[in-house]
């Protein structure tokens, strides 16, 4: 009697001591689980720490007349002379957020790629500008050379939300007893008689870094000129507003530089370089990528090129709107084949160890 009556107390013990078990076992997984969920967060921020090495506001700048064009906006490629302001403000003692090589590639102002760059909306006449930089990557190589990615956004410094632009820019040092590249990869196009070409007369007064070196300011300026004259000219820009009621805008960028852009001089002559330009239309015909590159003087050398997709914008309604029949005809002669895009060939690709 006494044996079965104390079965099923003893079967209710080892229940309840199963369970325990599986309660230690089931929170033992969970802390594992919380403790490696905490490692991986620790990781993530240690990962960041060493990646993010500075952060900090730049002065407000003005705009002037000096910085807007004929839409009465402020240019596409002086955004970057603003940039490259800021970049040299922290890396100095006056921004004091960046040191060692991070200071010295930003301090020097040289840009060796510009990626992922988004116009949101125009700066105008009065606007103050404020730009964010974030030191994203720093590199250095044994060669003394030291590049960093920076992050920056250029916004309203009275607003916060007004977003005007946003890129991620390498800039780099090197110590100058060391050879510089002097070229980039060259593009992988269509035939010669594909491109839209411009020349560009290189006076003395165009080259930013002296008269014999152009900086990334200067060759934006002449991919404008390229871009002009593909679409046909000023005039031709001013016929599509009156006539189609369209304005073509800058909307994104990507572009690689030269560490030196060296344009060659010969005695008693005015150096000419060449722009080279071909289109491709995105986004069912609202969107314009041209695809330019910068020839030096040999016509051989590249020393920048960039993807620039402009937008065609109702010129009332300021929303986009497909390319006119009229503007499309126009850029026919030099649309980008279908063969060639498929390479991939791209100013996102590798810089080129070449020098000239």
């Amino acid at each position: 009697m006494s044996a079965t009556s104390t079965s099923p107390a003893r079967a209710v013990a080892s229940s309840a001591r199963a369970r325990r078990a599986r309660g230690r076992v089931v929170n033992g997984a969970r802390a594992e689980s919380s403790q490696a969920r905490s490692s991986a967060s620790a990781r993530a921020r240690e990962r960041r720490a060493r990646t993010t090495r500075a952060t900090a506001e730049s002065s407000v700048s003005s705009v002037y007349i000096e910085h807007t064009d004929a839409y009465g906006v402020v240019f596409y490629a002086n955004y970057f002379a603003t940039l490259a302001n800021a970049a040299e403000a922290l890396g100095t003692a006056d921004g004091g957020a960046a040191d060692g090589d991070a200071a010295k590639a930003m301090g020097r102002g040289r840009v060796l790629a510009i990626d992922e760059c988004k116009y949101a909306r125009p700066a105008v006449l009065g606007d103050e500008i404020a730009v964010r930089s974030e030191v994203m990557e720093v590199v250095s190589t044994s060669g003394s050379e030291r590049r960093a990615v920076v992050r920056q956004i250029a916004r309203n410094a009275n607003d916060e939300e007004t977003v005007y632009l946003s890129a991620d820019v390498t800039y780099v040092d090197r110590d100058d007893a060391l050879e510089a590249f002097t070229s980039v990869e060259t593009p992988e196009w269509t035939p010669e008689e594909r491109f839209a070409t411009t020349p560009v007369r290189v006076y003395r007064g165009e080259a930013s870094w002296g008269e014999d070196e152009l900086s990334h300011v200067d060759v934006l300026r002449f991919f404008e000129r390229g871009r002009t004259d593909a679409i046909g000219g000023a005039r031709a820009l001013q016929h599509l507003k009156e006539t189609h009621g369209v304005v073509v805008v800058v909307s994104r960028l990507n572009a690689r530089f030269a560490e030196r852009m060296l344009v060659r001089r010969r005695p008693n002559a005015i150096p000419e370089c060449e722009v080279r330009s071909c289109v491709e239309f995105k986004s069912r015909g609202i969107q314009i990528v041209f695809h330019q590159a910068l020839y030096d003087v040999d016509g051989v050398t590249c020393v920048a090129r960039a993807s620039i997709a402009c937008t065609c914008l109702n010129s009332k309604t300021m929303r986009p709107m497909k390319c006119p029949s009229a503007l499309a005809e126009q850029f026919t002669p030099f649309v980008l084949r279908p063969s060639v895009r498929a390479t991939g060939s791209s100013p996102e690709s590798r810089i080129t160890a070449r020098t000239s």
